[in-house]
């Protein structure tokens, strides 16, 4: 079973995502299939206790009775020489710039385990996240090896149109894998419209409702991964030329949400 999707990243899922919309979900009734865990919203009774949900139209409300979510992994680090997403160019810019970092704090240990190093980093709950399971958005998004800035992109482009016909076109042609079935599509609609905005998406699901100058200048700044995966996206710049970028982000990404997990390990501790 994948990292991001086992009995020990739901619990912390179930500690970090308690805001709105995650209080549409049943985190104590965690259901599993061949994929891993994954859950499931709350009875209808339930939902109806609860304001927001109330306030949704009515096709949205049903949708929510659909919506499952499972782990993913943000950022991909595919981790050996020998893969094609690593070649020996990049493998060696990527390794010399995480080695850097982990001097810098200190931390001292043998490079030739830095394949083991890296996969460690990319299987921590700082690079988890919860995702939609309908539709197929995860395997979507690992269509183009998991490279974080720019899905966070896609999901941003999503906010910029305002009839249904558009976001829906949209969802079938870049947010989702499998799209034969509309009840998915609408369902994926209706959960990304939950958040009410690409900011609303990002600082809920990707930093757990805690929004900072240092979250916003990573996402949206003018060298911010917003604008980096647009590039990438439009095929402005390659890959291979703009690594360490990537890396950096990555790095940046996971200090600021290992700060933020442990502040709400912290806060746990104390209720």
């Amino acid at each position: 079973m994948d990292a991001d999707r086992n009995s020990d990243a739901f619990e912390n899922y179930r500690d970090l995502y308690v805001k709105w919309p995650w209080n549409l979900f049943d985190f104590d009734n965690l259901k599993k299939d061949n994929n891993g865990i994954y859950i499931k919203s709350k009875e209808k009774k339930e939902l109806e206790k609860i304001w927001s949900y109330n306030n949704l139209k009515s096709e949205d409300k049903e949708n929510v009775l659909r919506i499952g979510l499972s782990g993913d992994t943000d950022f991909g680090m595919k981790y050996g020489r020998n893969d094609t997403f690593f070649n020996d160019e990049i493998y060696r810019v990527c390794k010399s710039f995480f080695l850097d970092k982990l001097e810098k704090m200190n931390k001292t240990f043998d490079d030739t385990l830095f394949d083991d190093t890296l996969l460690e980093m990319m299987h921590s709950q700082f690079n988890f996240s919860l995702m939609l399971m309908q539709g197929g958005m995860n395997r979507r998004k690992g269509n183009f090896r998991d490279r974080f800035p720019e899905w966070v992109y896609m999901i941003s482009v999503y906010y910029t149109f305002t009839e249904k016909e558009e976001k829906e076109e949209y969802v079938k042609k870049e947010l989702l894998s499998t799209t034969d079935n509309i009840s998915n599509v609408n369902v994926a609609l209706s959960y990304l419209d939950l958040f009410g905005s690409f900011k609303g998406y990002y600082i809920n699901t990707y930093f757990f409702g805690e929004e900072t100058p240092e979250i916003i200048e990573l996402m949206e700044g003018e060298n911010g991964m917003i604008k980096y995966g647009k590039k990438r996206r439009n095929n402005n710049i390659r890959f291979a030329d703009s690594v360490k970028d990537y890396c950096d982000f990555a790095w940046r990404y996971w200090e600021i949400r290992n700060k933020l997990i442990e502040k709400k390990k912290e806060e746990s501790s104390k209720s």
